[in-house]
């Protein structure tokens, strides 16, 4: 039920803004009414508004004082067995206070109470320095109704949560900004949810009824990008230091002696720095050789940040730490061998678009290098981000790249990026008795390869097969090898299929892609409500060619065909031919938008509809 906030950063940053420039704050009082719960509620077997769910929030309370705390109050109706996992439930933060919680069940028409056990409340590290409380509640059944209630001196300034996996009947929050910090509170501008919402003095109350659940979709990068939250943004340090533009924001940031000091250049890798480079003299070379060495080397411990909790010779000599410290460390090395270097901050996709001058805009940092009069975006800390290309969720509309020397700032962008390549090469052959081998060779490159990397490493060589997701009846792989090379991973492997091809009278029937084929539409269902996110550009290219059996020769072949998406956003191209007693198969996808809107989704649907049932054409044979 409760999940770690998708800007648990943004709340660290603000917090050590806060605490550096603001002082005063008064309490807000508490008042919730704990543990009045009535039969006709116990006995509810299903919700007249949710009528499917299997378990809905009866109402949600947040009283939050900023920079003070945070009272959080739920009650939890289950209404059957696929309900019980909203029993368990994880609050964000660490420091968990006044902790309340209860099972009511309908027992012979009596109203039996079960307390949560205290003992039974455990701490769990997330990430390193991040930790949670986790527990589950006692008693279980349907129709169970649970409640709980807390409070937290930390995470004042961190998203609130409007909408849950399972629907919500009625929250009201509370927001008190008695503080010298001016603060802008909006709503995630992905997700819109109709609100009431009414300022008086300092306390902003937006309350909401029979909020939806949030319906997971596929090709989403992550489902917490859409979901509904009130994001509070400070606007100042203090109430004379506001931030009035993005100009008034970088030059706070960079007043903060931790990230100022954090990339410029040190001496205790000196000797290092000489040893790695040696006599090289190439920008782009020497910027790859730092890079390598440090992606070998350094451990990301899961945070982004954009203030350095440690020195950068803490992160040097321990060989650990968060995204800003890992690539402040390389910034700093770069800096040492006179390349022109600086931090770009940006906001990852969980932290959501940075539309105004707040200290939550922004999450992270990666480096932006000047080569050949270019600036060059680079990662070390994410397995999935390379030299060439930045971790999808760092893809996320532009950055801030901030020259240090002369303190300005200009925008870069963040998703201008290459066109990542599959290519697959098979060859087969169908034997007498109508069986089908071969062997395949799969070229990855762009994201491809860093996924395919990050699938096989530590991995043993007879596991290798695992990473193959193709599920089809008599398929046999084996024989799977991987090498990783420059540009690219290769993975090559052999195969036997049965049953994938029919028989009738004199005659042979058989889909030319046979596993290879698109099996699925992945885009069913009626309607979509978010973009369609393929996370990159792709092209994707399938070479097979396959042997005839003796005695067959082609009757027909499926016709080939060139779909093409309006503004020419992606196509797919599929050609077939035969000779020499060989059927050969070319099939190209490129999608050429990492991100479509939902309201192409009929057009995405349509498009992967035609390929799916031109790639499960057959060709048919005839005896001679």
């Amino acid at each position: 039920m409760y999940r770690l906030q998708p800007q648990f950063n943004k709340c660290i940053s603000a917090i050590v803004f806060f605490t550096l420039f603001s002082h005063s704050y008064q309490c807000w009082p508490q008042d919730f009414d704990f543990g009045n719960i009535s039969a006709a509620e116990l006995e509810t077997r299903a919700d007249a508004d949710f009528p499917n769910a299997n378990a809905v929030v009866l109402y949600r309370e947040v009283h939050s004082t900023l920079g003070e705390y945070i009272d959080v109050h739920e009650r939890i109706k289950i209404f059957n067995e696929e309900g019980y996992e909203n029993a368990t439930i994880v609050i964000p933060y660490d420091d968990v206070l006044r902790l309340k919680g209860a099972t009511y069940n309908l027992v012979n028409g009596s109203i039996v109470k079960t307390e949560l056990d205290k003992d039974m409340v455990f701490t769990d590290e997330v990430v390193k320095g991040v930790e949670i409380k986790k527990f589950t509640f006692p008693n279980i059944s349907s129709g169970s109704i649970i409640e709980l209630s807390y409070r937290s001196k930390n995470g004042t300034f961190a998203n609130i949560d409007l909408q849950y996996d399972i629907p919500i009947k009625r929250i009201e929050v509370k927001i008190t900004n008695d503080s010298d910090l001016d603060t802008e509170i909006i709503q995630n501008p992905r997700a819109f949810l109709r609100v009431n919402r009414q300022q008086k003095g300092k306390t902003l109350t937006v309350s909401a009824s029979n909020i939806p659940a949030l319906e997971a979709e596929n090709y989403v990068y992550d489902m917490d990008m859409y979901r509904s939250y009130l994001s509070i943004n400070p606007t100042s340090i203090t109430g004379s230091y506001r931030f009035n533009d993005w100009q008034t924001l970088v030059g706070a940031i960079m007043d903060v002696s931790s990230f100022n000091l954090a990339f410029r250049r040190k001496n205790y890798y000196k000797d290092e720095l000489e040893t790695l480079i040696g006599s090289e003299k190439d920008v782009e070379q020497q910027v790859r050789l730092v890079y390598n060495y440090l992606k070998e080397t350094m451990s990301w411990n899961g945070d982004h940040g954009i203030l350095p909790k440690q020195y950068t010779k803490e992160t040097f000599k321990n060989k650990e730490g968060s995204m800003a410290e890992i690539n402040g460390l390389f910034i700093s090395m770069l800096d040492k061998l006179n390349i022109e270097v600086n931090p770009v901050l940006v906001s990852t996709k969980l932290n959501g678009i940075p539309l105004t001058a707040s200290l939550g805009a922004f999450n992270t940092i990666i480096a932006g290098v000047v080569i050949d009069g270019k600036i060059r975006l680079f990662d070390i800390a994410s397995e999935q981000s390379n030299f060439e290309l930045l971790d999808p969720l760092l893809l996320n509309w532009r950055g801030i790249y901030i020259n240090m020397d002369e303190k300005t700032f200009n925008w870069v962008n963040l998703t201008d990026t290459d066109t990542s390549v599959l290519n697959v090469i098979a060859s087969m052959a169908i034997d007498g008795d109508l069986k089908v081998s071969g062997e395949v060779v799969e070229r990855n490159g762009g994201y491809f390869d860093i996924n395919r990397r990050n699938a096989i490493k530590d991995l043993p060589q007879d596991e290798f097969v695992n990473i193959l997701a193709y599920d089809n009846p008599g398929l046999e792989l084996f024989d799977v090898q991987a090498a990783i090379k420059d540009k690219g991973t290769d993975l090559e492997y052999s195969f036997e299929m049965e049953n994938a091809i029919d028989k009738i009278s004199d005659k042979v029937y058989f889909s030319p892609l046979f596993f290879l084929a698109l099996r699925e539409n992945p885009f069913q269902k009626e309607k979509r409500n978010y973009p369609i996110d393929f996370r990159f550009k792709f092209k994707q290219q399938q070479m097979i060619q396959i042997t005839l059996p003796e005695g067959y020769k082609v009757e027909s072949l499926p016709e080939p065909t060139k779909i093409v998406l309006p503004d020419d956003l992606g196509s797919f191209v599929y050609l077939i031919s035969e000779a020499n007693g060989a059927v050969r198969i070319t099939t190209t996808l490129e999608i050429k938008e990492p991100v479509f809107s939902y309201d192409k989704y009929d057009i995405i649907k349509e498009f992967f509809k035609v390929r799916m049932a031109k790639e499960q054409e057959q060709v048919v044979l005839m005896k001679y």
